[in-house]
């Protein structure tokens, strides 16, 4: 019997606290726009690929960084099969949008108020389905729950359910964490 409140609150947790690290490392300046990185400008299909965004050295380091951590299970004695596979590639692309959306709405320099196609400049260039979330979110969650599908034949509500409980409880504590940013700041 999976545990689904104690699984999404781990990878919730997880996306939180890169989040807050990366609002350390990033400030105001989001998709690595003042870091020592190298970006590169993809052209023709490559841009449709990378849904309108640069790819940076920091961008592709830090995902393939996550993708070996979420792999680690199989290091450590867990036997490789395809469940587990498709599990953690559900759990990769769930992940991805939920780090980026805690970034916007734990970001003092934003919030969510300030989570509009308008205000940001990096995610400007990419469609926003119904003027909610950039196409990546969308992708992200597809590719989460066609994981989940392969997997198990059928989606299992409850662990998304539980997820995104979980995920609206952390969007009303981060006013709290405006506040103690600012302080330490």
């Amino acid at each position: 019997m999976e545990n689904f409140f104690a699984e999404a609150l781990f990878w919730l947790l997880s996306a939180l606290i890169l989040a807050l690290l990366e609002i350390e490392i990033e400030g105001a300046d989001g998709w690595a726009a003042k870091l020592p990185t190298w970006r590169w400008q993809p052209r023709g299909i490559w841009r449709w690929l990378c849904l309108g965004h640069d790819l940076t050295g920091y961008w592709l380091l830090s995902n393939l960084f996550i993708f070996f951590i979420l792999h680690n299970g199989f290091f450590l004695g867990l036997d490789w099969t395809w469940d587990n596979e498709l599990k953690i590639l559900s759990r990769y692309c769930l992940f991805l949008p939920t780090w980026d959306f805690l970034w916007f709405v734990f970001n003092p320099a934003y919030g969510l108020n300030n989570f509009r196609r308008a205000l940001i400049p990096w995610h400007a260039a990419a469609p926003w389905p119904f003027g909610l979330m950039p196409l990546d979110y969308y992708s992200g969650l597809s590719g989460a729950l066609f994981f989940d599908w392969l997997r198990q034949g059928y989606l299992n509500q409850n662990y998304y359910l539980v997820y995104f409980f979980i995920l609206i409880l952390f969007i009303f504590a981060a006013p709290v964490y405006h506040k103690i940013y600012k302080k330490l700041h």
